[in-house]
């Protein structure tokens, strides 16, 4: 399987050197791979872990406080929103 890596040009640099001096590429990543999917899972899950997850009733709370903000607001006619009257000074 070919994978094309879009690279910095300093890690470019770094791989071409490693390359000429004769560092199995695929070997690298045979190691590396692994060890940074692991590390990723493991970073995720305590992100999951440690973000706090609002209870329902704090999430419905939240919700109709927002709703709550739109009580009052006059509804507007569709053609409000038309390109000519939202532009109609301009034109």
């Amino acid at each position: 399987m070919d994978v094309v890596l879009q690279l910095k040009p300093e890690i470019a640099a770094r791989v071409e050197a490693a390359r000429a001096q004769g560092v199995d590429m695929n070997a690298v990543l045979e190691q590396a791979l692994p060890v940074t999917l692991e590390r990723s899972q493991f970073l995720r899950r305590e992100a999951e872990r440690l973000t706090p997850r609002p209870t329902h009733k704090q999430l419905h709370d939240a919700l109709t406080a927002i709703a709550e903000l739109g009580k009052g607001i006059l509804a507007l006619p569709p053609d409000a929103f038309d390109r000519e009257k939202l532009y109609e000074d301009r034109l």
